[in-house]
């Protein structure tokens, strides 16, 4: 591990300082501003057509592209999920995976809803449209 090399994992000891350490990658953040490039707007259709776009997002215009969450984090959101199930169930309310909240240009992809009723649909508006508000 060299943490002068750009790119390589960096040893990091846990948030709550128990367990193993984890591996981070360092991240880095491009801003273009202006039109996208032919070349940008290529990789964007690129990941759409691979379907490598599920997970990215548009912050007020910006597109983000992120990775998949860790393993760590997806066990956590499949804890939760299965934690939440009957008291979600009881109180009238539909659990998803990810969805889409917001418009196409200004839009998150979280990782789970509730939601209280199972309309389709690509684009929920806000949170509280989901939730018969």
């Amino acid at each position: 591990m060299n943490p002068a090399v750009p790119g390589a994992p960096v040893q990091v000891d846990a948030p709550t300082g128990r367990g193993d350490p984890r591996f981070y990658t360092r991240a880095m953040k491009t801003v273009i501003l202006g039109p996208l490039p032919q070349e940008v707007e290529a990789l964007i259709e690129r990941r759409r057509v691979l379907g490598q776009d599920h997970l990215d997002e548009v912050w007020n215009g910006e597109y983000h592209m992120a990775p998949a969450p860790t393993k760590a984090h997806a066990y956590v959101d499949d804890e939760l999920a299965t934690f939440l199930h009957g008291y979600a169930r009881r109180a009238g309310l539909f659990g998803s995976g990810p969805f889409n909240l917001g418009a196409p240009e200004d839009y998150r992809v979280p990782d789970r809803g509730l939601h209280r009723d199972r309309s389709g649909g690509t684009w929920a508006s806000t949170a509280g449209s989901w939730c018969g508000r």
